[in-house]
């Protein structure tokens, strides 16, 4: 296999981040999920229920959001129901 066949089979590096960077600023588009990322760094571990109260929406459209935060990398489940940031963002 030559070196150019295999270079074209790899990712960029900067395609990867460009991707990842578009990711994070669509799920970070809707003002709660700014709420709730506050309380991420405020508390640390959090529970929907806790999210939902602070942004002043139900606990399903929390966990939607939720859902799309870890889905982009953001935060991880923590202890039992409680989400934390992902180490990458922790203050």
């Amino acid at each position: 296999m030559s070196t150019t066949s295999h270079r074209n089979r790899r990712r960029s590096p900067i395609k990867n981040v460009q991707k990842s960077l578009a990711s994070v600023a669509q799920v970070l588009s809707v003002p709660y999920r700014w709420t709730m990322l506050r309380e991420f760094a405020r508390l640390g571990l959090v529970s929907t229920n806790h999210l939902a109260g602070q942004c002043g929406i139900s606990r399903a459209t929390a966990s939607n959001n939720i859902r799309l935060l870890k889905d982009a990398g953001i935060i991880e489940v923590g202890m039992g129901r409680l989400h934390q940031l992902t180490a990458a963002y922790r203050p």
